[in-house]
């Protein structure tokens, strides 16, 4: 879904992707990864389907994501997906939350110290260029 985006020097600026998977992992209701994420694409939808953006906005929702990331990888697949793409943003699992001590796991070697072993947070990573631990802006929203 594209939406509108003003004026044409706006739109030269690049286009936002905003992108969420609808399929979950075997024995799972789905409810979190990746029903919250859906939910938060579609309400994007609703609040800036008719209005003009600073930049173009494009939504997709992705299948087959648990799986190999087929999806994502046939939407990249075709050029015309990625013309003028500035960046993207990918929500996964926004509904979840545990104020449990020891509930959240990292991945080892992150280049930032985790806030908690909670899951009361969102994470943030944004990357220039190639996508590297290292190389990214890490931001945790408590």
């Amino acid at each position: 879904m594209s939406l509108p985006n003003g004026q044409a020097q706006i739109r030269n600026a690049g286009t936002i992707l905003v992108t969420a998977h609808f399929d979950t992992v075997a024995g799972s209701p789905g409810a979190d990864d990746n029903a919250s994420s859906i939910a938060t694409v579609l309400e994007i939808a609703r609040l800036l389907g008719q209005s003009q953006t600073p930049r173009g906005l494009q939504l997709a929702l992705f299948d087959a994501e648990e799986t190999g990331l087929q999806g994502s990888l046939a939407f990249t697949a075709r050029a015309a997906n990625l013309v003028n793409l500035a960046g993207v943003v990918n929500l996964e699992m926004l509904g979840y939350a545990c104020r449990t001590a020891g509930c959240q796991k990292y991945p080892e070697g992150l280049p930032i110290t985790p806030p908690s072993d909670r899951g009361d947070f969102l994470g943030v990573i944004g990357a220039s260029g190639a996508f590297t631990p290292t190389g990214c802006l890490w931001v945790i929203l408590k």
